[in-house]
């Protein structure tokens, strides 16, 4: 290979530009990869969120039976 071929060979590699299916088809994929992401997040918030409720029932219901223990103390009644 002479030089000058050598130097044409090397300007059209760098002239070479990607596809856009293969930029569409690699935007496709972040795409679902970033759904994947929120859709974990969607599901870690709920399971928070329903724990918190959880917890939120569980010390209700502790304070109404102490309230309960508490009033049949102080009436008389079991």
């Amino acid at each position: 290979m002479k030089e000058g071929q050598f130097v044409g060979y090397f300007k059209m590699k760098e002239q070479r530009k990607i596809p856009l299916t293969h930029i569409m088809i690699i935007g496709a994929f972040i795409f679902a990869f970033l759904q994947v992401v929120l859709l974990a997040s969607l599901v870690h918030a709920v399971n928070v969120n329903n724990e918190i409720q959880e917890g939120l029932f569980q010390s209700g219901r502790i304070m109404v039976e102490s309230l309960q223990h508490i009033l049949s103390v102080q009436t008389g009644i079991n």
